[in-house]
């Protein structure tokens, strides 16, 4: 998919379970391989909608090809 194909796959997809607050909390996305970014920008967004104060991203591999 491209990269606007994933951000719709995705919209809505993830959300935060029961009454969660995040306050003060840090977290660290760990993706297997990174390709447009999107799991790992939307997931971050939903962290920081709860509260998060800090996301970081650690991937195994990053797929260096542009998809269009």
């Amino acid at each position: 998919l491209d990269s606007a194909a994933r951000r719709r796959n995705l919209k809505g997809a993830l959300r935060l379970k029961g009454d969660v607050h995040l306050d003060h909390e840090r977290f660290l996305v760990v993706d297997d391989i990174l390709t447009t970014g999107t799991t790992a920008r939307e997931l971050s967004a939903l962290l920081r909608e709860g509260g998060c104060r800090w996301t970081g991203v650690l991937t195994v591999a990053r797929v260096s090809v542009h998809i269009e």
